[in-house]
């Protein structure tokens, strides 16, 4: 199961700091199973969950603001495009690095059993999930793209498309952990975004629009190959 089937299965992991602590957990079948893609699946969503705590734990305020896409969350958390597309994106890419690197723990899931290589994730998540649906969300604003619109504009996919093209963009694929939620208490979200990729985010809206736009082989040419 990939990541970014969130959204139809739901997460079995969370991550919690609004008091002052983080919290995981998840069910207890997906560690002991023995079934291979159930401790896969314990593995990967870990790493989707823990993406979010290492994201909550660069934020040091416990106040909140209302938010452009009506939700109301703490100062800086930035939109849900980036928040779950950086959760998807980097548990996919995390795994397959593991494997390339040739890591391997005794007793954990098997890296190995990750599947297709990154790219080929991304086709499927950009033909079959992104592409069908784009005539939905026309010219659409980062922050329109939020849980309410899961079913059409995901945040989950499209998130992560976004999140591999700033990356590929700064040419390091550790850009959000390294610099940009470091940095968003000191200089908030959008000075930390600017900060870390270059860009507004208003420019970055209307680049990735037109990313969108391209082939798909051209699209894949930002993935790295692992």
């Amino acid at each position: 199961m990939a990541l970014y089937e969130f959204e139809e299965i739901g997460s079995s992991i969370t991550g919690q700091r609004t008091f002052g602590y983080h919290i995981m957990y998840h069910r207890n079948d997906f560690t002991f199973a023995n079934n291979s893609e159930f401790r896969h699946y314990a593995f990967t969503t870990m790493a989707h969950e823990y993406t979010h705590i290492v994201q909550s734990a660069n934020l040091f305020t416990k106040e909140e603001e209302d938010r452009p896409d009506g939700d109301r969350r703490r100062v800086g958390w930035g939109p849900i495009f980036f928040s779950e597309g950086s959760a998807v994106y980097y548990a996919e890419y995390i795994m397959r690095k593991l494997r390339l690197d040739g890591v391997s723990v005794e007793n954990s899931p098997n890296v190995d059993m990750q599947g297709d290589d990154l790219r080929s994730l991304m086709r499927d998540i950009m033909e079959n999930h992104i592409v069908p649906h784009l005539d939905s969300c026309p010219n659409f604003n980062i922050w329109d793209i939020n849980y309410s619109t899961r079913q059409t504009c995901s945040p989950y996919r499209i998130g992560a498309w976004g999140v591999a093209y700033l990356l590929n963009m700064v040419n390091d694929q550790d850009a959000f952990w390294k610099t940009l939620w470091p940095n968003i208490d000191e200089m908030g979200w959008d000075g930390a975004f600017e900060f870390t990729f270059g860009i507004s985010m208003e420019q970055f809206n209307q680049d990735f629009l037109e990313f969108l736009e391209l082939p798909i082989e051209e699209q894949l040419e930002i993935i790295p190959d692992i």
